[in-house]
């Protein structure tokens, strides 16, 4: 995201030295807290778009969207409290909680597989989406 490319490029203009191995290292360990602090974030699409065939992932977005907007900044800034990741779970969820549980386990639909049904765990859905 642009705001993370102006962060990593704020970091590097602070660098006294900016010898490869100094800039190698610095940007290894700015990727590797980053990585670290978005696994929240990754889990939760993954969690979310693996359990939705393309077709309905939109029921995902008007979930999200219906929060209010100082979550929603806090989102999209990766500052998340604790009470917005839990909120953010509460309430009536938009894919249905076995296939969220079974896309976190490495068995949701695929987001860069576009085609319905192609190994998608809930077959009965997917045959539903091509029907529409």
């Amino acid at each position: 995201s642009l705001p993370k490319a102006v962060n990593m490029a704020c970091r590097l203009a602070k660098l006294h030295d900016y010898s490869s191995d100094r800039l190698a290292r610095d940007c290894k360990i700015w990727a590797r807290d980053h990585w670290q602090a978005s696994s929240y974030f990754r889990r939760l699409s993954q969690m979310l778009f693996g359990a939705a065939t393309p077709k309905r992932r939109y029921k995902v977005f008007e979930h999200f969207f219906r929060m209010d907007k100082g979550r929603i900044e806090r989102f999209f800034a990766m500052r998340f409290t604790r009470r917005d990741k839990i909120r953010l779970l509460m309430g009536k969820p938009p894919v249905p909680v076995g296939l969220a549980i079974s896309a976190l386990l490495g068995r949701g639909y695929p987001l860069s597989r576009l085609v319905p049904g192609a190994g998608h765990p809930d077959e009965a859905e997917a045959e539903h989406d091509r029907d529409e």
